[in-house]
């Protein structure tokens, strides 16, 4: 199993999400995982479940527990 495959795994991710990257920081101790979707995805809308293009991107950061 390669790292993206491990991660997506750790993190319970389902197409359409995927591992885009992971970056390794060991002086900070931490590891930083990007998640996104292929471009040209379309979702579910959370109201109506219609299928819906994204148009809204953003870079969020979860604190370590």
């Amino acid at each position: 199993m390669d790292e993206k495959s491990l991660y997506a795994h750790i993190l319970n991710l389902s197409a359409p999400w995927q591992v885009k990257s992971l970056s390794l920081d060991e002086n900070a101790g931490s590891v930083t995982v990007t998640v996104g979707i292929a471009e040209n995805t379309r979702l579910a809308c959370p109201g109506c479940g219609k299928s819906c293009s994204v148009h809204d991107h953003r870079h969020r950061k979860m604190a370590s527990s």
